[in-house]
């Protein structure tokens, strides 16, 4: 007999919640980017030419943007359990 497999997000609301706290991760990150270093966040098409400061800030930010994915929907489907 096959099992059905539950979805990964069985809380509707964990798309929405997940959209908000990516943004504000990536707002808080930007903000402390720029008052640790003087200068904005590198951004796609910026003058900022320094590869190894770009590449440090994409890691960085896709690693916290994971992280805060990962524990939304672990919050999220554990109240739900």
């Amino acid at each position: 007999m096959a099992r059905n497999k539950k979805s990964s997000h069985n809380n509707p609301l964990t798309p929405i919640i997940l959209i908000g706290a990516t943004w504000a991760v990536t707002k808080i990150a930007e903000t402390v980017y720029e008052k640790s270093t003087g200068r904005p966040a590198p951004v796609k098409g910026s003058e900022n030419k320094n590869a190894s400061r770009n590449v440090l800030w994409t890691l960085g930010l896709t690693t916290a943007l994971a992280l805060t994915e990962f524990a939304v929907t672990q919050i999220l489907e554990d109240e739900k359990s």
